[in-house]
Parts: C-alpha cells; structure tokens; sequence
C-alpha cells in the first residue's frame, strides 16, 4: 500500500455538493455515485500512481482518474 489518502476539505465539500445536487432527483443514485467515489479513493491509496498526468499541469505528482463525468485530481507526496 502506497499510504493513506488525505481528502482536502475542498474535495468532501466538492462531494457534498455533487451528492446534494443529484440527490434532487435521485437519493439512490447519489449514494450510489458518492460510494463509488469513496471506492475510487481506496484504488487510489493501492495504485497512486495508476492515473494519468493532469495534462495541463504536466507534472507526474498530479494525477487525475475518472468517475463518470466527474473528474478526481490528486497529488502524490512519493
């Protein structure tokens, strides 16, 4: 294991938003996208490495992975 992921503060409110927002119309389908999210990260803590470089930025420590339309940016400290 690569070591523990750290959410920012601005990712769980990013989360919560994101949840609220599809909450509207669905409860269901909110959790079941904040679940996957959340599993998302656990792969992340495994394989930090195994998402592509944030084009933009160009840097290795930047990764990002997708989740449907959503896209997770995070940065590794190795």
């Amino acid at each position: 294991m690569a070591g523990p992921l750290n959410w920012t503060s601005e990712a769980l409110d990013d989360i919560d938003a994101i949840a609220e927002f599809i909450a509207r119309d669905s409860p269901r389908h909110a959790r079941r996208i904040i679940e996957a999210l959340f599993e998302l990260g656990d792969v992340i803590e495994v394989h930090p490495f195994a998402g592509r470089v944030v084009p933009e930025v160009g840097r290795t420590s930047l990764r990002e992975r997708f989740l449907y339309s959503y896209r997770v940016i995070l940065r590794n400290s190795c």
